[in-house]
Order: structure tokens, then C-alpha cells, then sequence
């Protein structure tokens, strides 16, 4: 699912350090919580059909990720499944899986939209920063 009018950058003035990021993201994670998917921005979702046609059969084709995160929820996993002080890399999995490799598109490819919580929307707008 893209979603295009449901960007809504704006309104988070402040820029966020890396150990913000990371610290929101660790409390966002460490709640477990399936959150519902809010769509992948354009931009980036025509960046994955392309990289889908260059490297066939690399990933799980984009459009069944975003069916897939649609119809489960999503979650946010670290990368390598592991905090790192010095690593604010996160992705997105649909909420049954834990294939990051086959199965993830990066947090700073979310659509921004009202249904995600506070603190993941200041994520990925300082993440895309």
C-alpha cells in the first residue's frame, strides 16, 4: 500500500541525535506491539520496484511485503535484531515474519500518516533527515 496523502511531515522542528533515535526506537520495539501499517512513501516504493527489476529474486517482491504488512501489522526490529549504541538502522517487518534480509523495507520508507504513533513519526522524519 502507497500512500501518498497521507504524508504529514511536518511539525517536529527538533532534530533528533542518533541516541534519541535509537531510544525511541528501543522503547517503540521493546513494547512488542504489532502497529498497524501506515503505507510506504511513493518515492521510496518506486525505488524498490526498480531495485526489484535490476536483482529479480534478491527479496520478496515488494508488492507481497506490502500486502503482507497490510493484512498482519508491522513491526520495527533493529538491524541484526540487536541494539547498538552507535547503529540507528531499523526496518520494518510484516508482524509474522523475522526474515529482515527478504521480508524488511527500512523505517525511513514509511508513510508519515496520524495512525502511526508520536515517537515512530519523529523516527523516520529524522531518519530521512
Amino acid at each position: 500500500m502507497v500512500n501518498p496523502e497521507n504524508n504529514i511531515e511536518g511539525g517536529f522542528e527538533e532534530k533528533l541525535t542518533r541516541k534519541e533515535i535509537i531510544a525511541l526506537a528501543k522503547e517503540i520495539i521493546e513494547k512488542g506491539e504489532v502497529l498497524p501499517f501506515s503505507g510506504m512513501d511513493p518515492k521510496a516504493y518506486e525505488g524498490s520496484k526498480a531495485a526489484e527489476l535490476e536483482y529479480p529474486g534478491f527479496t520478496t517482491p515488494i508488492d507481497e511485503i506490502l500486502e503482507r504488512l497490510t493484512k498482519e501489522g508491522m513491526k520495527i526490529v533493529p538491524k541484526n535484531f540487536r541494539f547498538s549504541d552507535n547503529d540507528s538502522e531499523f526496518f520494518v517487518l510484516p508482524a509474522q515474519s523475522n526474515d529482515i534480509v527478504a521480508d524488511s523495507i527500512s523505517l525511513r520508507q514509511l508513510a508519515v500518516s496520524e495512525s502511526l504513533p508520536e515517537n515512530l513519526k519523529k523516527i523516520i522524519i529524522a531518519l530521512r533527515g
